[in-house]
């Protein structure tokens, strides 16, 4: 196993003195905020509280690699173009106190990076149509971690004022509202706040939508209700 890591250390090595650089210059330039964990084909959605309001994993020049929910995984970062292994790794234990960070934090710093980290960790970059980009990185079991330059950009908007069920679901889902207000506008956006579904006055405090042709991932429902107020939810489509 020694071996066979220092085998692999020496070709990402050579791989980097012989591919060009422009995708690793995005990966150092950017802070990457996770919006989505895809563990064994199931989708995990990072928490946003006050404990870990967002998870971010940052490539530090020369070397450095970092990801950060309660606790801290750091490393020597060794990469080339299109995969990198973190060496030298340490992490703390200060562990969550919310125990929906902390499990979270199992599946991510544990089972996504911690138990693969003696091997090679793929990623590619994507330029999004907004501006924005995506990063994926996937592990020798190919689970992936999907990452954004930009939090989610919708501004001014409560997260507690309807509910949609059911959720994850994969072909409808029903929403309603939480004070008996009238939905004036409904839309679903993806992670980069492209428009994939949108109605409008419909007068009623529960609507029933169709997304059976939306495919697996991670979406937004915003709605806006009577009083001209904005709000939102996650939804996972299965």
């Amino acid at each position: 196993m020694h071996q066979m890591r220092k085998f692999l250390l020496i070709i990402l090595l050579i791989f980097i003195y012989n591919k060009g650089k422009s995708q690793d210059l995005q990966l150092f330039e950017n802070t990457w905020y996770l919006q989505n964990l895809i563990i064994n084909g199931s989708n995990n959605i990072p928490p946003s509280n006050t404990e870990v309001p967002h998870i971010t994993v940052n490539f530090n020049q020369p070397d450095g690699f970092e990801t950060f929910t309660c606790d801290l995984l750091d490393g020597i970062l060794i990469h080339n173009n299109s995969e990198f292994l973190i060496d030298s790794w340490a992490m703390t234990l200060f562990n969550c106190i919310n125990p929906i960070n902390k499990n979270f934090q199992i599946i991510y710093l544990d089972d996504f990076f911690v138990s693969n980290i003696d091997d090679p960790f793929g990623y590619e970059i994507i330029n999004e149509s907004n501006g924005s980009k995506t990063l994926i990185i996937v592990n020798v079991q190919g689970d992936q971690a999907f990452y954004n330059t930009e939090l989610l950009s919708i501004k001014d908007i409560s997260f507690d004022t309807f509910s949609i069920f059911p959720n994850p679901t994969s072909n409808e889902v029903i929403v309603q509202s939480l004070q008996g207000l009238n939905i004036e506008s409904l839309q679903i956006v993806d992670v980069n706040g492209k428009l994939l579904f949108s109605r409008s006055t419909m007068n009623s405090d529960k609507t029933l939508i169709n997304i059976e042709n939306l495919k697996s991932g991670l979406y937004f429902i915003i709605i806006e209700n009577e009083n001209q107020k904005r709000i939102a939810k996650k939804l996972v489509k299965s």
